[in-house]
């Protein structure tokens, strides 16, 4: 049997010929279920009771555990079917940092996200899969965030995340939306009859816009939406500009059954139930007189 002194020379000689020895003295445990880099499967009985020996510079914390990973929705990050994680246990995490997540009941490993208007993401990194929105209903719980990975340094930029759920969230409002066919002059008839020419300023085509976009065939770009709309020229209506549109608060980014005070404290209620009131009469007319209206 080696002797500590024995040891201690070894590992003294050995990085004396720039080698990085280190003692593997801290066992970790091993799951020998793999997490999923896919969709969330289901984690069973992952303890199989045994333990790796590492060394202590690369163990985080007391509450570190090994799992391998399945599955390519991590491969644009360095993930591959097979790899071993470490996962640092009910650690702290933030915007790009990978983690380990339960999702109703399955496992699964993904980057957390959390984008501007306070909606909580779990986000693959491989665009054959959308993110995973957070949402109330759901069982969702973070096991621990990964902090070692052999092929990269386990971060997803801020851009990356941003552009995977905007991608997740025009797919869903495609498939989501039910188009009502409209003429440029039926919708130059209808804006006349319900927005009122004396109280509407320019910074109230914005719930003008939410309901159009999301209704019916029109262009979503605040550019081209300003111009189609001024194209109407609708008597009376002010002028609707792209960058009023684009400087708003980003509540109305949002369906409008979710323009409500709580949502938006930094707008001022009257405001917002006025922009509510054109949503709502501008849905309700359209409802009325399109039969293909949701």
């Amino acid at each position: 049997m080696i002797t500590t002194k024995e040891l201690q020379e070894t590992l003294r000689w050995l990085r004396e010929q720039g080698m990085d020895a280190q003692l593997c003295d801290t066992p970790v445990p091993y799951y020998d279920n793999p997490v999923s880099c896919g969709l969330p499967t289901d984690a069973g009985d992952v303890v199989n009771g045994e333990y790796m020996m590492l060394p202590n510079s690369l163990v985080r914390s007391a509450a570190t555990i090994i799992v391998p990973v399945q599955g390519d929705s991590m491969k644009d990050a360095g993930f591959e079917d097979g790899d071993e994680v470490h996962v640092e246990l009910n650690a702290k995490v933030r915007d790009g940092d990978i983690v380990v997540a339960y999702v109703d009941g399955g496992c699964t490993m993904k980057a957390y996200y959390e984008d501007e208007m306070g909606r909580h993401w779990l986000v693959p990194r491989n665009a054959s899969y959308d993110a995973i929105e957070v949402v109330e209903g759901m069982s969702v719980s973070i096991v621990g965030k990964v902090t070692r990975h052999l092929r990269s340094t386990p971060r997803v930029g801020f851009r990356d995340l941003r552009e995977s759920v905007s991608n997740t969230l025009a797919r869903r409002h495609q498939n989501e939306r039910v188009t009502i066919e409209i003429t440029s002059k039926e919708l130059a008839a209808l804006l006349g009859q319900v927005l009122d020419a004396d109280t509407m300023n320019s910074t109230d085509w914005i719930a003008v816009y939410r309901v159009l976009v999301d209704k019916c065939d029109l262009p979503s770009g605040f550019v081209a939406f300003a111009d189609y709309i001024n194209g109407l020229r609708v008597p009376g209506l002010p002028e609707c500009k792209a960058e009023l549109l684009r400087k708003t608060d980003a509540i109305y980014l949002r369906p409008v059954y979710q323009w409500t005070a709580q949502n938006a404290p930094s707008v001022r209620v009257s405001v917002l139930e006025k922009r509510v009131a054109i949503a709502r009469a501008l849905k309700s007319e359209l409802k009325l007189r399109f039969s293909r209206a949701a």
